[in-house]
């Protein structure tokens, strides 16, 4: 029932919007361009895939076959994993993944697809035991 309701609210916000929304067998990549999998058309507008309980997995828009706007991946366990902004196709602008427990696992910053900062996160240590 979940996932009738998901499916039904997806299908909804498209219809009101006329965002064309498709999930990643439908399309398919040629040259670094995103195209609808039947056409020579490049693809415009969402892709989103889901786990096989209904959860989302992934999320992102495309424009005139080139990511555009923010993306989104996430852990099975419903846990953010990768969030980037996409701008002509390129990463532009913050990209921070995550670790399955939620800390950060890395953010980088993008400018036009080109790295300009790069910062690792590392779990602390656990502490050490106490001497007695």
């Amino acid at each position: 029932m979940k996932n009738f309701f998901l499916i039904a609210v997806v299908t909804l916000i498209t219809v009101i919007t006329g965002c064309k929304t498709a999930s990643p067998n439908l399309v398919e990549e040629r040259g670094g361009i995103i195209y609808d999998r039947d056409s020579n058309q490049p693809f415009s507008g969402m892709i989103v895939d889901y786990y096989p309980d209904g959860r989302k997995k992934l999320q992102g828009n495309f424009e005139n076959g080139k990511a555009c706007g923010i993306h989104r991946e996430w852990y099975e366990n419903r846990q953010l994993k990768s969030m980037g902004n996409f701008e002509n196709g390129k990463l532009d602008g913050k990209m921070i993944a995550w670790n399955k427990d939620g800390s950060i696992k890395f953010t980088k910053t993008y400018k036009n697809g080109r790295l300009v900062k790069d910062v690792i996160r590392k779990k602390p240590a656990p502490p050490k035991p106490k001497k007695k």
